[in-house]
């Protein structure tokens, strides 16, 4: 079982629009562009000051999309990312981390609050109460963040965050 693990995580599924992936093209890298501090805050100090204030490259674990599309979060994906799915080797783990989805997202949500909080913090304003417990939901998320290195598979909807530059001689475009 951790031979195939190891075997799948040599690459990600990194997500992008049709105009990104010709820009990328005509650059000849896909670069990292994502923050980890999303939407407002809440990590804490010391995992700011390990990964924060640097941006990286986010994809997903080819075998865990079943899990993503379960999650609700494929959804959100293809409406404000992108279609293009590029496959992209895993060329440096220093510096790269995983997390956890699985709560923070569309139906992890609905779990824990009886109503899609993900979406509503999309399209409308939150109330103060569904406010604080989203929050509290994404430090969750946050605190799960765990060295690339240190990964077997623990996470049910994992998301992998690379600090690398990727040639686009490497990147294969994914027709899932």
């Amino acid at each position: 079982m951790l031979t195939i693990f190891l075997l799948k995580m040599k690459s990600v599924i990194h997500f992008t629009s049709k105009d990104n992936w010709e820009s990328i093209l005509a650059w000849g890298f896909l670069d990292n562009s994502s923050n980890p501090e999303n939407s407002g805050g809440g990590m804490s100090k010391d995992l700011f000051d390990l990964i924060g204030g640097k941006t990286y490259l986010v994809g997903i674990p080819g075998f865990s999309l079943l899990s993503w599309y379960a999650s609700g979060l494929m959804e959100y994906i293809k409406e404000y990312v992108g279609e293009v799915a590029l496959e992209v080797p895993v060329l440096n783990t220093e510096n790269s981390f995983v997390r956890e989805h699985k709560d923070f997202s569309p139906e992890g949500l609905i779990k824990i609050a009886g109503l899609d909080l993900w979406k509503k913090s999309w399209k409308s304003k939150l109330s103060k109460k569904e406010y604080k417990l989203f929050k509290a939901v994404q430090v969750d998320y946050y605190n799960s963040t765990m060295p690339l290195d240190s990964y077997k598979g623990q996470y049910e909807v994992p998301e992998v965050w690379l600090s690398q530059r990727t040639p686009v001689d490497k990147i294969r475009i994914e027709e899932l």
